[in-house]
């Protein structure tokens, strides 16, 4: 089983069923005269595609570019491919043909069950064995508008959402951007000028305390105990815990307690209680230190190794905490830090204790780092897991990018992915786009229609001809522009008086092309001479 192939999706559509390749060694056909039991006959392709295909160089094993308008599902496709990849509990949208050391299987999904697979060789009915292939998947979005649908979309999934947080101080892992530095595209120059800030904030255990044993009073209820019920004496031992204990434990419980408080307020009753036991201890500070010893087992990351990172990471040679520096020169010294470090140091960003500012960017410029940052932060996390076989789904990620950086879009995530190619077996990269530049640079017959279904060519396609034969849209121009050149030609067809002429006259002469503008500005002579004859 680890040897095992995508070749494509299987895709019930709204009123039809669509197959996406993924590999170019079976070709596959539908026959749909019963639509709810749909047929579909796969053989094998001449050797000649095959050959071909081996002979083009490839950092990614398919590069596929999913187009239609909006609402017609590209999002919702992107989610469904990672869930049937992942093996999301309860529903796995689409089908899926794959093989397995010479034999073809068909994996129906949940809304496939009544296909029938045919073909040239034996296909057998499998699902796709999630232990022994270790299939992984990223869903990345730049909308901030697709929170609740992805929560939605990926529970009890495994697909990793590396989706930034659209936070006001960091959109993305500071971290993770200086673990991917060496994968960036070297022609950002903005680079050279971007400053970091990190922002570290721990709690002050004081405050926790105080928040910890405080009586709520609420004008709709009695009195209530917060957490759990302390005495007086309790209550006041417990906040002298800050002055007995030395800088370290201090913060360290101070982030215990931060952590059981989002945690909620059963996990955060346990943690006072064991407090309670402790405030009589002879030696306060190694009580401290077993309690969070003990809570460490109960977490991957236990607050005192975020605590131990913390502390590394104060003793760097050039880093330091609020004071601001260049990227570039903290990239190297950050690669130093050990893979404990880097991890303790993670988990306090996700408990907003460490936040970071990268200043001077625009918003285009963050959107790039956006996307490299989350990448790299969930590629690593399945080269952690050991994943073999990745399907990469970017939803959009040329969203605020200038049409020079869409140009490059396709390629510098190609070139960045390599970086990471030695660590899995296969990738599948799926980009979702709104964009003609990013569509047009589409690899030959990659361009996916979501609503028909169809795959189409793009390679190398003119503006006006994508507009056209892609998108369906007959006019470049926009619609103010078109009303304005309707009143042009309209006057060039009909005449019209004075006023109209020279309002022609004038909309003529602001035409940015000259040969258009000058031709014109001839017609409207010669028909403003009409008139007068």
């Amino acid at each position: 089983m680890n040897n095992c192939i995508f070749h494509a999706f299987l895709i019930p559509l709204k009123d039809n069923f669509a197959v996406l390749h993924l590999t170019n060694k079976y070709k596959i056909a539908t026959d749909l005269r019963e639509s709810q039991n749909p047929i579909f006959l796969v053989t094998t392709a001449g050797s000649e595609d095959t050959v071909k295909r081996s002979k083009i160089p490839h950092v990614v094993d398919s590069i596929t570019v999913v187009y239609g308008i909006n609402g017609g599902g590209k999002t919702r496709f992107l989610l469904d491919v990672c869930n049937t990849i992942t093996h999301r509990h309860g529903n796995r949208p689409l089908g899926i043909l794959w093989e397995s050391s010479g034999q073809l299987y068909f994996d129906p999904g949940n809304h496939l069950r009544r296909a029938r697979v045919i073909g040239d060789k034996q296909i057998k009915i499998a699902f796709l064995p999630d232990k022994n292939v270790k299939c992984g998947a990223v869903f990345y979005t730049t909308s901030p508008f697709e929170t609740v649908r992805r929560k939605l979309a990926f529970k009890d999934s495994e697909t990793l959402d590396a989706t930034p947080g659209f936070s006001n101080d960091t959109p993305f892992g500071g971290l993770q951007l200086f673990q991917a530095a060496k994968a960036l595209p070297p022609d950002l120059v903005f680079l050279k000028e971007m400053e970091v800030q990190a922002k570290l904030k721990i709690p002050s255990l004081r405050s926790l305390i105080e928040e910890y044993t405080s009586i709520r009073r609420d004008k709709f209820s009695p009195s209530e105990v917060r957490y759990i019920e302390l005495d007086h004496e309790e209550r006041t031992q417990l906040k002298r815990l800050p002055k007995e204990l030395n800088d370290f434990l201090r913060d360290a419980l101070a982030i215990e307690m931060h952590q059981a408080y989002l945690e909620g307020k059963e996990v955060a009753s346990r943690l006072l209680s064991d407090l309670r036991e402790l405030i009589w201890a002879s030696d306060t500070n190694s009580a401290v230190e077993n309690l969070l010893k003990t809570q460490g087992h109960l977490r991957q990351f236990s607050s005192i190794s975020i605590c131990s990172a913390i502390q590394r990471a104060k003793t760097s040679a050039k880093f330091r905490f609020s004071a601001r520096g260049r990227f570039i020169e903290y990239v190297d010294e950050i690669a130093g830090w050990d893979d404990e470090t880097m991890q303790g140091l993670q988990q306090a960003e996700k408990l907003a204790l460490l936040k970071w500012s990268f200043l001077k960017l625009s918003s285009g410029q963050v959107a790039m780092l956006m996307l490299f940052a989350s990448l790299a932060g969930a590629l690593n996390e399945h080269a952690r897991r050991r994943t073999r076989r990745l399907m990469l789904a970017v939803d959009e990620g040329e969203m605020f990018m200038h049409p020079e950086w869409q140009r490059a879009f396709l390629s510098q995530l190609v070139n960045f992915l390599q970086f990471y190619r030695s660590q899995f077996e296969s990738i599948h990269l799926m980009v979702s786009t709104h964009s003609l530049i990013v569509a047009g640079d589409a690899p030959p017959n990659r361009l996916f229609d979501i609503v028909s279904g169809r795959m189409h060519n793009g390679f190398a396609a003119p503006p006006d001809e994508l507009l056209k034969t892609v998108y369906h849209v007959p006019e470049f121009s926009g619609e103010l522009a078109e009303k304005l050149f309707t009143k042009i030609s309209t006057y060039l067809k009909s005449g019209g008086d004075i006023e109209e002429a020279e309002e022609v006259q004038f909309l003529v002469s602001q035409i940015a092309s000259p040969r258009l503008r000058k031709y014109l500005e001839e017609a409207v002579i010669r028909r403003m001479e009409l008139q007068d004859d």
